[in-house]
């Protein structure tokens, strides 16, 4: 009778999937899906799906670190750690966030002054706190150190390029509500002084109310008028220095060139230089027959220059809105 054998058999290990969730970082702390993005786990290529997941198998019992890399690093950075340790339970996803590269400053800034907002701190308050409080002084500039590290790590980026970013987010700030409130405060005037000249035709010119109203809608308009003028060339120059776009620049300068040719001179100038006067004669004209004529004159030459007045300032108000969309849409990095 022959004898049984028994031998050891390799157990079989259980091989897991294991989940990524990709994030593309955005401004403000938002993130959105990575979709249909190439990266290298351990030098191996893998595509996340449209949701910006990615999925690999691996042997759980010997499961190695996985190092993941964008497959181009001038495109794409991953922010914090490359090297991932996989959780014990593979139900678990692992997330991981990216940014441009072209943006990590931008992101790193943002992320510096969130933290330092978390911890109460205010770098223009700095000084004075130095001043009165030696200590907290100094508690301040170790916890300041230690995130200026931490960030700078996990973003891959140095002190120069922080310091870089930080003067053009600050640039960006204090130049947007100067820019935007010029465009929008002289197109608001502008709105103004012809709806005024629009009543004229309908309702005032019986009306010596009326005409006091429109001196004092033109003399508010002029301060907006040269407010935007004055500041044109300092104003374009930082959407150039700042928002690093000739696109933005010229388009700031299109807008301000549109304003004073198409609005300002076009219409504006017009209105009141001719008209004014004309005004003013008929106001002051005794003789009902010549005053009628007068009137018929004011009717037809206002009729002449309101429709156009009106259709640019239809034309400079998507114009205005459109770039202050797109100069506050790229006030602070975005992802895509």
């Amino acid at each position: 009778m022959a004898a049984l054998l028994f031998c050891n058999l390799p157990a079989f290990s259980q091989a897991k999937e294991y989940g990524f969730q990709f994030e593309v970082l955005l401004s403000g702390g938002k993130t959105k899906a990575a979709a249909n993005i190439t990266f290298l786990f351990n030098g191996s290529r893998q595509s996340t799906n449209t949701q910006g997941m990615a999925y690999i198998t691996l042997d759980n019992r010997n499961a190695p670190p996985i190092n993941i890399r964008p497959v181009d690093e001038r495109e794409y950075t991953i922010v914090g750690n490359e090297t991932i340790y996989l959780p014990p339970n593979a139900d678990i996803i692992t997330t991981v966030t990216i940014v441009r590269s072209s943006q990590k400053e931008a992101a790193a800034a943002e992320e510096i002054t969130k933290l330092y907002r978390q911890q109460k701190m205010d770098r223009k308050e700095m000084d004075s706190i130095r001043r009165v409080d030696q200590a907290m002084y100094t508690q301040m500039l170790s916890k300041q150190d230690t995130i200026l590290k931490t960030v700078m790590k996990n973003f891959k980026v140095t002190e120069s390029d922080l310091r870089s970013a930080r003067e053009l987010m600050d640039g960006r700030d204090k130049y947007f509500g100067i820019i935007s409130g010029n465009l929008e405060g002289y197109l608001n005037e502008a709105k103004d002084v012809r709806d005024a000249f629009q009543n004229l035709v309908m309702y005032s010119l019986e009306n010596p109310k009326s005409f006091k109203l429109l001196d004092s809608t033109i003399e508010v308009y002029n301060q907006y008028y040269n407010q935007l003028n004055n500041t044109n060339a300092e104003c374009e120059k930082a959407v150039l220095d700042y928002w690093k776009s000739y696109e933005l620049s010229m388009s700031y300068h299109n807008l301000v060139d549109f304003s004073i040719n198409n609005i300002h001179r076009a219409s504006i100038i017009p209105l009141n230089a001719s008209l004014i006067r004309k005004i003013n004669i008929y106001l002051n004209e005794p003789s009902k027959k010549k005053r009628n004529t007068l009137k018929q004159e004011l009717t037809l030459e206002l009729n002449s220059i309101l429709p156009v007045f009106d259709n640019n300032i239809g034309i400079l108000d998507v114009k205005i809105k459109g770039f202050v969309t797109n100069l506050r849409a790229k006030r602070d990095f975005q992802g895509e």
